[in-house]
């Protein structure tokens, strides 16, 4: 499952906005606050180009499903 809350982090720290990351990514920025805020999960090309565009390895944009 995509962490979104991770992701927010990244843009912080780089200083990028949600509109940014959308245009780099060729998406709406709707799409990307859906992302964020868990309402859509990314393709794995998209998860790849996040990663890469936010400096990091993919699985720290991704959380384990808590088990019952």
């Amino acid at each position: 499952m995509f962490n979104g809350k991770k992701l927010s982090e990244y843009l912080k720290e780089h200083g990028m906005s949600q509109s940014a990351l959308a245009k780099r990514l060729g998406c709406s920025e709707g799409a990307v606050r859906h992302i964020i805020v868990g309402m859509k999960q990314p393709s794995l090309a998209m998860l790849t180009e996040i990663a890469r565009l936010m400096g990091c390895k993919l699985d720290e944009l991704v959380i384990e499903p808590k088990e019952d």
